[in-house]
């Protein structure tokens, strides 16, 4: 039983690594606020994934840049054991630091200075009038030093560089950057009409990154995830630029310690969602949130998949979550069918018209349950309701389908719907966002304008912005020490302790073996379609089963949630709103 319990729990090819053993390093950050590290090594106390309770530190505030609102400096600590900011990811609180940094440790790195890009292609054309829609404004071709308020205004207060503009300032103040001054420049490319219309290819990519790096010689690249990010990223990365914001498994392979993600990469994802489904679903074996067929109903499987060759990411992760679920619980669909159009800048094929043929041959061979392994698009769900077809639909989280934006789909069709994600509850003062990067900045600017949408577009958790990657980045170089290094930041990150998550707002972030993200771990959502959204006109959102409780892939519990009687209106109600940040999907990108 032990045996079949530990195959059955995940496969040796499917086995998450062990973390690394502690390492130490003789610069690493020291808890609390003594100027000594504490003997035997001093990462003991990087528990990163542990808050505790908010308590204002007493250092003085000092002005962030010519005519910005004040925000604290000094190294101001607040909870208990004492952390660099409000945030719980943030690392713990180290002295203010006095001594020799080294100097110019790296490209893109001085005594006084570390230069960050941010790389943009404009989603938006032409500016409005109107303050809400600020961030459909796109800046002209060109570089910003993020550090000049002027850079962030003349767009109509493009959100884009005003909020980056506060986060220069907001992370400068509260983390340990050792003497240095970790300096923002932002490079836009220009509009995406133009791209489409000029055919910008994989050497316009390259050449950008050439360009960038002649231009700024960056430390790091920020949230490249837009055009040809491979082709990009990769031009850095052969010039020793780091990556943040953006991940290939490949990429990450070929150049250790220099690129870094958040969220988790595809094929945690896929784990993840291969290991509910057979647990919570396969092995119940029987229906129990279907509309058109009674519950204890032997499910019969429908696989839904796209063949859009534009949508190159989310095809892999449907390829692997279908591979992890035939080795896990020897998946085998009854019927397979495809949608040809996944989001709004990937078409290759039809805009429509696919759906109806799906969801007859469906319903005609009694599908009870779908199977939707990520691909944003709505035609099979519009079509389905039309037909009074209304399986259960069990979805991968992948930024859209997780989102609250799927309250636009069929109610019929929502009260039937699952969802796994590596999405942390989103719910600040009725704002769709993460509350510590709303809380960041506030203490900014606390005027920003809250009617806005721009306040979603920056901080909408996992797939939120821009703000936790920027997080990884400072604590990243929190952790590397003075002597800034790719091998010492490595090294940082790789010395937190595996710990689990502590609560629904926050994930398990460690880093394993060979792997350089932070996520390692989600929950289950399901549809309430009746919950209106606080912050739109709206109604329904993704409940987080058992409170949000977060689970590794391969650690789900036995057993189906809707026949057990778990699902509840306590619930909490997620309110990441999905679909902002859609990728742009070039052939080959």
């Amino acid at each position: 039983m032990a045996v079949l319990l530990a195959v059955y729990a995940l496969p040796s090819a499917l086995n998450l690594p062990q973390a690394n053993p502690g390492q130490v390093a003789e610069y690493a950050p020291v808890p609390g606020n003594s100027g000594a590290a504490p003997p035997g090594g001093n990462f003991a106390g990087l528990g990163l994934g542990e808050s505790g309770a908010a308590q204002g530190g007493g250092a003085a505030t000092g002005s962030g840049a010519p005519g910005q609102p004040e925000v604290p400096n000094g190294m101001q600590c607040v909870g208990n054991p004492p952390r660099q900011t409000e945030d719980p990811l943030s690392p713990p609180c180290v002295p203010i630091f006095k001594g020799d940094n080294g100097g110019a440790t790296w490209v893109g790195v001085t005594r006084t200075q570390i230069t960050v890009v941010f790389r943009f292609i404009e989603l938006q054309g032409s500016c409005r009038s109107d303050t809400a829609y600020s961030n459909a404004c796109g800046a002209p071709t060109g570089y910003y030093d993020l550090e000049n308020p002027s850079s962030t205004d003349g767009y109509n207060a493009n959100f884009y560089f005003t909020f980056l503009h506060y986060w220069d300032i907001f992370f400068n103040a509260r983390f340990q950057t050792y003497g240095r001054h970790v300096h923002f420049w932002a490079y836009n490319y220009g509009d995406t009409q133009g791209y489409l219309q000029n055919g910008y290819s994989e050497s316009n990519a390259a050449s950008e990154a050439a360009d960038n790096f002649a231009r700024l010689r960056p430390f790091a690249d920020v949230g490249s995830w837009s055009v040809f990010p491979e082709v990009y990223t990769e031009a850095l990365a052969k010039k020793n630029v780091l990556t943040f914001g953006y991940i290939s498994q490949q990429l990450a392979s070929a150049y250790p310690g220099l690129y870094w993600n958040y969220a988790p990469p595809v094929e945690y994802t896929a784990q993840l969602y291969a290991t509910y489904v057979c647990r919570r679903m396969i092995d119940t074996g029987k229906t129990s949130f279907a509309g058109s067929f009674p519950n204890g109903t032997t499910r019969k499987y429908g696989l839904l998949l796209t063949d859009d060759q534009l949508a190159s990411e989310t095809r892999a992760v449907q390829k692997l979550a279908v591979d992890d679920m035939k080795k896990l619980c020897n998946f085998s669909p009854a019927d397979i069918a495809y949608f040809h159009y996944s989001g709004a800048f990937n078409a290759t094929g039809p805009n429509s018209g696919w759906g109806t043929q799906n969801m007859t041959d469906f319903d005609a061979k009694g599908i009870t349950t779908v199977i939707w392994p990520g691909g944003e698009e709505s035609e099979d769900m519009q079509a389905a309701d039309k037909l009074g077809y209304q399986p259960e639909w069990m979805m991968l989280g992948d930024g859209l389908l997780d989102g609250n934006l799927m309250s636009a789909e069929p109610r019929n069709e929502m009260s039937h719907a699952w969802v796994v994600t590596s999405n942390t509850l989103v719910n600040s003062h009725g704002y769709a966002v993460e509350q510590p990067c709303y809380d960041a900045l506030l203490a900014v600017d606390p005027s920003i304008d809250k009617s806005t949408s721009d306040i979603f577009y920056a901080c909408a958790g996992v797939d939120g912005y821009m703000y936790d990657d920027i997080r990884q980045l400072f604590t990243g170089i929190q952790l590397a020490g003075p002597h800034l290094t790719p091998e010492s930041m490595n090294e940082g990150f790789h010395a937190i302790p595996a710990k689990p998550s502590t609560g629904p707002t926050q994930p398990a972030c460690y880093y394993l073996t060979g792997d350089y993200t932070c996520v390692k771990d989600g929950v289950a959502e399901w549809f309430d379609v009746n919950t209106p959204q606080q912050s739109t006109d709206s109604t329904g959102c993704w409940r987080m089963w058992e409170g949000g409780f977060r689970y590794l892939p391969g650690h789900w519990p036995s057993g189906d949630v809707m026949a057990e009687g778990e699902v509840t209106s306590r619930d909490p109600c997620n309110l990441d709103p999905g679909g902002l940040n859609q990728t742009i999907r070039p052939p080959g990108g």
